[in-house]
């Protein structure tokens, strides 16, 4: 995999100094009216665990999600969203600071470092009105950037729907028109524990399971057996729920009067809490379902395939409040596809994983583009991740005993090769790695070189490590 007299290590040192298209974009925007627009509100929704593929409106047709799908029909669904890893406290710290895991700290379930900045605080500085309500999950304890807060707690783990909106009436209700506000709700569905049929209590707390095992879709990378459309028809019955509470905040905004003015954004934070899936860096874990209307701004009905990214929406809202983007934020705003004015942003998507909460980490990192995908492991430990457990893996598992196919692909997700590659326009499930076969050796190797690119430009601090593995490796 090198060029002939050219060692890997230095065609790799080469690429990333003549990386030029892989440069962040820091140029600050400043209304450009003297101050006389009118600075939109911002209500910003999320999700936990929640595949892009789980609703109607993005193709999932055995799903109830009507709240969703009048979203996506009110606005746009963008299609190429990504998160930076599928664990949720460091995507979240993504997400608030626009900086990646490596330079915000947050790399597992550890602390952001001291003095990381985040979206209420900057919003605070220029009159927005803020509040949180529900998951925040950000270390050290962020909950008092905000004007108001409401812990998860407070609201049966977050899944107490009536009283997300509730407190969401009382914050609208407090506010001013002259004044705008930046409102984040962190819903806890469709995370783990599911609602669980016949249960009204607790977190299953006035939740119908209208979705039926034998209608569920389950994708191939999954097995397709009774015990796994079990627990998908379980996680659709989450997303209902989610569902019925995105239904009701529309509905707080709307009567307050607000809404006209209001960006409203949903993102899930990363993917379902399935194999493949959460704490990877595969497809059903980082790319999101996100959904964002604007009134008069946004096109009703519309899809874009413009890739954005979680470091994204930090420097998007700065921009948006008129705020100067800091030169240390290694996001860029898209709000140029917000006002209809591209339907370009990003060439690729960056994702990183390092560690979870347990003892042993896969450190993983990766770069995305249109059609390739591109994972680079750099450890050959084995996978371990709160995915790998509940009613469909455990029952994979036993299923694999007389399933050659099935345990090899198990086999494939608890011990990853080096490198993998995969073309997401044919495989969007990513089923087949290319990285061995003769035919796509130019592009793993212009992929990987473009990974460390990217690694060398945000200053990934295992770019080190990378380079002298694949020297190594020759």
């Amino acid at each position: 995999m090198t060029q002939k007299g050219v060692s890997r290590r230095e065609f790799l040192a080469k690429a990333a100094v003549g990386s030029a298209a892989l440069m962040l974009s820091r140029v600050p925007w400043v209304y450009a009216d003297d101050g006389k627009a009118e600075r939109p509100n911002i209500l910003f929704i999320t999700g936990d665990d929640h595949d892009r593929y789980d609703l109607v409106c993005c193709g999932n047709p055995f799903l109830h999600t009507p709240a969703f799908d009048s979203l996506a029909a009110d606005g746009t669904r963008f299609d190429r969203a990504f998160t930076v890893t599928a664990v949720c406290t460091p995507s979240r710290a993504c997400f608030h600071t626009g900086l990646y895991p490596h330079a915000n700290g947050s790399y597992g379930f550890v602390p952001m470092k001291r003095g990381v900045r985040i979206i209420s605080e900057y919003l605070h500085d220029v009159g927005y009105q803020t509040g949180c309500i529900g998951k925040l999950h950000l270390m050290p304890d962020k909950s008092k950037a905000f004007d108001t807060y409401v812990a998860d707690k407070d609201l049966e783990e977050g899944r107490d729907i009536d009283g997300f909106a509730r407190e969401t009436r009382k914050f609208l209700a407090a506010g001013t028109k002259d004044k705008p506000f930046y409102l984040e709700l962190g819903f806890c569905d469709p995370h783990r524990p599911f609602p669980t049929p016949g249960v009204k209590e607790g977190r299953a707390k006035e939740m119908p399971n209208p979705h039926d095992p034998v209608k569920v879709q389950v994708p191939p990378y999954l097995a397709d057996i009774p015990e796994v459309r079990s627990e998908l028809a379980q996680y659709y019955d989450a997303i209902h729920r989610l569902d019925r509470g995105i239904a009701l905040i529309l509905d707080a905004l709307e009567n307050s009067g607000r809404a006209e003015n209001t960006l409203v954004m949903y993102a899930g934070d990363h993917g379902r809490a399935f194999p493949f899936s959460k704490t990877t860096l595969y497809d059903m874990g980082l790319n999101v379902p996100f959904l964002a209307r604007w009134p008069g701004k946004l096109p009703a009905g519309a899809t874009t395939g413009a890739m954005i990214h979680f470091v994204d929406i930090l420097p998007t809202f700065l921009e948006l409040a008129g705020v100067d983007i800091p030169e240390h934020i290694q996001g860029k705003s898209f709000a140029a596809v917000l006002r209809g004015e591209t339907q370009k942003h990003r060439d690729v998507a960056f994702g990183s994983h390092t560690a979870h909460f347990y003892s042993t980490s896969v450190p993983s990192r990766s770069i995305h583009e249109e059609r390739f995908h591109y994972i680079y492991n750099l450890t050959s430990n084995e996978f371990c991740s709160n995915s790998l457990s509940g009613i469909a893996y455990t029952a994979m598992v036993k299923a694999a005993e007389n399933d050659p196919a099935l345990a090899a692909r198990l086999h494939r997700l608890k011990y990853r090769p080096r490198e993998e590659l995969y073309d997401v326009k044919a495989d969007r499930f990513e089923m087949t790695n290319l990285a061995d076969d003769a035919k796509f050796a130019d592009e793993l190797k212009r992929m990987n070189a473009r990974l460390a690119a990217f690694m060398k430009e945000i200053d990934d601090p295992w770019l080190p490590v990378l380079l002298e593995q694949c020297e190594a490796a020759g």
